[in-house]
């Protein structure tokens, strides 16, 4: 659901959890990194859409990703 959210926007959207750094719009990347629910997450963005970007996938992630069954 976040890479789907991610590709809303005319920007290149990165997650940083330590030294990690990925690339919110590969779902293979977000996987392979193993972050565990929990960790303190950055949200990086570069683009001529990167401020509405950044709040809207801060947002979209403090709000469980879509999660339903976090409501």
């Amino acid at each position: 659901m976040l890479v789907a959210e991610v590709s809303k926007y005319n920007a290149a959207i990165t997650l940083v959890a330590g030294d990690k750094e990925i690339p919110a719009n590969s779902l293979m990347a977000i996987m392979a990194a193993g972050i565990p629910g929990g960790t303190e997450l950055e949200v990086r963005a570069v683009g001529t859409q990167e401020t509405e970007a950044g709040r809207a996938i801060v947002e979209f992630i403090a709000n469980g990703m879509g999660d339903v069954s976090l409501s």
